[in-house]
């Protein structure tokens, strides 16, 4: 899903994670590929990360990769 809205053009995107529980290693897989496919202007900002996600993020060593903000509003002020 991830792949397709990149390949729509789509260069800034906010994954609001509020609801969010688990990441498997697929799915952080796919987080970091769509994170290298977005060009060096462009962002991918996770937002509402639980603590069990946003250790897994921190564990895994991608924490750094990406923006991460702690509500959809402030991820959405990256851009304004």
């Amino acid at each position: 899903m991830l792949q397709g809205i990149i390949g729509a053009g789509s260069t800034k995107i906010v994954i609001d994670c509020r609801d969010l529980q688990y990441v498997s290693s697929s799915g952080l897989g796919a987080f970091i590929a769509g994170g290298k496919k977005l060009g060096s202007g462009e962002k991918l900002v996770f937002a509402a990360l639980n603590h069990h996600v946003s250790s897994l993020f921190e564990m895994a060593g991608v924490a750094n990769l990406f923006r991460i903000c702690g509500s959809k509003d402030d991820a959405l002020k990256e851009w304004s």
